[in-house]
């Protein structure tokens, strides 16, 4: 029986270019297959060229592990397929290094016993999205509470945009007192208290007992992102300042009547009770004589 009718590729793959270029889609074209030979002497036969689009991401631009680019797991994914010679991939991300390349299949019909060498697949079209802002960070998390001080952490947005975070900025308000007067506040009356690459911060002098509020927001070289949402952080409570006013208020017969008025600073707590100590002449301690409020 005579040999099945075959079809061959010249050896030249497809080649692949990108046009325009977003944050988020890239328009990708490329040559048309040929074929060695045509189908001489074989009538009804039909054939058409299927393109089998394929991309990698190769680099997250704006993810860093131990000063290292971030890099995806590599596989190759499917973007399209059909006889088409350009397709504008959507749906990618913000500053990400991708490949992409062509495979050729053939669809033919008028012929079941076709046999079909696959050609060469085109050359990797490296390209890479456009950055954009990050998105704003979580609100910094509490990691260490004290009477004077609030120590937070963070982590990187989960989105920074394309470009690695190499910034950040916590804002609180109301200030502390050592600072009032000396940082700029913003329409809602937030300063900000720290600026660094670091992802923790502490926050200093603070008074115990009392509700501090901060934010957070990341900057990459194109800039920053907007303010996280809010978080509300209240210092430990200390012990009250002494009361004041200690004075007699009455005298008689073998007993004083004796008043006081509360601390300045009740250290966070309200006033559970009152001790009051006496010394006796020619006693060198004192004993409590009353308990209550």
């Amino acid at each position: 029986p005579p040999p099945p009718p075959k079809l061959s590729f010249d050896g030249v793959p497809c080649r692949l270019r990108v046009g325009e270029i977003e944050s988020g889609r890239a328009a990708l074209e490329w040559t048309p297959a040929r074929p060695v030979e045509a189908f001489q002497g074989q009538d009804g036969i039909r054939y058409e060229w299927r393109y089998r689009l394929e991309l990698q991401e190769s680099a997250n631009l704006g993810k860093t592990c131990n000063g290292k680019t971030d890099r995806p797991d590599g596989r190759w994914r499917d973007l399209y397929a059909g006889p088409k010679t350009a397709f504008v991939a959507a749906d990618l991300l913000p500053g990400r290094a991708y490949k992409a390349r062509i495979i050729v299949a053939v669809e033919s019909s008028g012929c079941s016993n076709l046999v079909v060498d696959p050609g060469l697949p085109s050359d990797e079209l490296a390209f890479e999205t456009l950055p954009v802002l990050p998105v704003a960070p979580h609100a910094p998390g509490l990691a260490i509470r004290a009477r004077n001080m609030l120590k937070f952490k963070w982590a990187d947005p989960d989105e920074p945009g394309g470009r690695p975070v190499h910034r950040f900025e916590l804002a609180m308000r109301p200030l502390p007192e050592a600072l009032e007067g000396s940082l700029d506040l913003d329409a809602e009356g937030f300063a900000v208290v720290y600026a660094g690459e670091d992802r923790f911060a502490q926050v200093k002098k603070l008074r115990p007992a009392c509700e501090y509020t901060f934010q957070l927001r990341a900057h990459t070289a194109v800039g920053c992102s907007p303010w996280s949402s809010t978080t509300t952080q209240r210092t430990q409570a200390t012990v009250p300042a002494a009361p004041e006013a200690l004075h007699v208020t009455q005298v008689s017969p073998g007993s004083l009547e004796l008043a006081w008025s509360e601390p300045a600073f009740d250290g966070g707590s309200p006033i559970e009770e009152y001790e009051l100590f006496r010394r006796d002449p020619g006693a060198s301690d004192f004993g409590l004589v009353y308990r209550g409020l």
